[in-house]
């Protein structure tokens, strides 16, 4: 007797096709090679082996099974920035070999920095490609996930800068560095970015993750993962193998106000997500981006500096001075840098990402659906369009028209009845708004 059948069973699309028969077997072999070589005593096996691992199911042709040309799914930008991770194990090394301390202070500021700086070409429109059938979309996720991953670790670093031991020396350790990647880049860049699509798709077609308590859950994992991140990060400036040996200076006050802005983080951009922004996930501003991700960075800076004390202890941690102050200096540049990335550049690049998203939603999944689900969704879509102010109803309906003209015919006839049909049955106040957006949209598209 056969279940439920599953969500990407429904939308008919695959997540990554060829991923059990082609890629799986590759990874495996990373696998196998990289612990032979960790057990032979060479570390070093870990963060490379989780770099390939990473690069290659990013950039694998995936599309080559679907009749797409490589350059038409993977953009030139795309692939500089997945190589570009070749900086973290890169740095890395040279943190760790090296006894010179200016050496290991410009590669600590590098490796920050290429995490995170990435993150603004890998976001522009002309990074993503064209749309493609299948649900895993690496360009769609890659860019934010690198600006918010970069911009933590930024703030972090200036934190550290500020707030912690002067003059201190990064030391490097190949296991933290693994940690570092595994529990805390990963799952900020990827595996969040792969949840948050799939949580987009089910709010809009499956009715699921829509609560107040799914956003709740979501805040939470970017959290524990954030933990993760800079327990990692402070193993491998201390040089210590992580779980070895206790890291941790304790410290009460610390955790009170790690917690107390952990959970202002978890319980407010929730709350404004949820109640402020709404749902489908197009009809979010750029001011609403700039507010959610504000209310982000500044809870950010407050549980990292509780994070210091409960790390380093001597409560409070009071900013470096006097022959140090250079160190609270360049601390003080990294933090603006962090918050930068994480307020302004990624509501920019966040508006760019939805436009792609929509992009993938009107051409691709749309048209695989069944007629109900794709009324379904697509009256969610109209319903809040059509209660937007004139200037966004006219953006988002005027890039709708734009992805139905490069659409099949076949595909296209899907989507035009299943759209008239929903405008048909509108009250006339929204009907008469939805049919001057389409002509406006129209009209300023049609060859002069």
């Amino acid at each position: 007797m056969k279940g439920e059948p599953s969500e990407e069973d429904k939308l008919g699309i695959p997540m990554l096709p060829g991923f059990k028969g082609k890629i799986l077997p590759v990874l495996i072999v990373y696998s196998i090679a990289t612990a032979l070589f960790t057990l032979l005593g060479e570390p070093i096996a870990l963060v490379v082996g989780s770099w390939a691992t990473v690069t290659t199911i990013m950039l694998w042709p995936v599309g080559k099974a679907l009749g797409r040309r490589y350059t038409t799914y993977k953009t030139s930008w795309f692939i500089i920035g997945v190589v570009s991770m070749i900086g973290i194990p890169l740095f890395g090394y040279l943190i760790i070999i090296s006894n010179d301390p200016l050496t290991k202070y410009v590669s600590v500021v590098a490796l920050v920095l290429d995490i995170g700086v990435w993150g603004i070409p890998l976001s522009t429109k002309s990074a993503f490609s064209h749309p493609v059938s299948m649900l895993f979309r690496p360009d769609l996720l890659f860019g934010d996930g690198r600006l918010l991953a970069g911009g933590i670790v930024a703030v972090g670093f200036g934190m550290v800068n500020i707030f912690g031991p002067p003059g201190a020396m990064p030391k490097g350790n190949w296991y933290a560095l693994f940690l570092v990647i595994i529990l805390g880049l990963i799952q900020i860049i990827p595996l969040r970015g792969m949840m948050k699509m799939r949580s987009r798709i089910s709010r809009l077609l499956f009715d699921k993750w829509n609560s107040y308590f799914a956003a709740v859950v979501k805040e939470s994992y970017l959290i524990i993962a954030i933990v993760a991140l800079m327990f990692g990060l402070h193993n491998f400036f201390g040089g210590v193998t992580p779980f070895t040996m206790n890291v941790l200076a304790g410290s009460s006050e610390g955790l009170v106000i790690m917690a107390t802005f952990a959970f202002f983080v978890i319980l407010a951009r929730a709350w404004y997500k949820k109640y402020k922004i709404g749902d489908p996930f197009v009809v979010e501003s750029i001011a609403q981006s700039i507010v959610k991700h504000s209310i982000f960075g500044i809870g950010l800076v407050g549980f990292l500096y509780g994070y210091l004390n409960v790390m380093i202890g001597s409560f409070p941690r009071l900013p470096n001075a006097g022959n140090y102050l250079h160190q609270s200096t360049i601390g003080s540049l990294m933090l603006v840098w962090g918050l930068t990335l994480l307020v302004p550049i990624r509501a920019w690049a966040q508006g760019n990402q939805r436009g792609a998203m929509m992009r993938q939603m009107v051409e691709i999944v749309l048209p695989s659906l069944n007629e109900d689900l794709r009324a379904k969704g697509m009256k969610k879509v109209v319903d809040a369009v059509s209660d937007l102010p004139e200037g966004s109803r006219l953006r988002i309906v005027k890039d709708m028209v734009s992805f139905l003209r490069e659409m099949e015919d076949k595909d296209k006839e899907k989507v035009m009845k299943t759209q008239l049909q929903l405008i048909s049955s509108l009250p006339s106040e929204k009907r008469m708004v939805m049919i001057r957006a389409m002509d406006h949209a129209m009209m300023s598209q049609s060859p002069s």
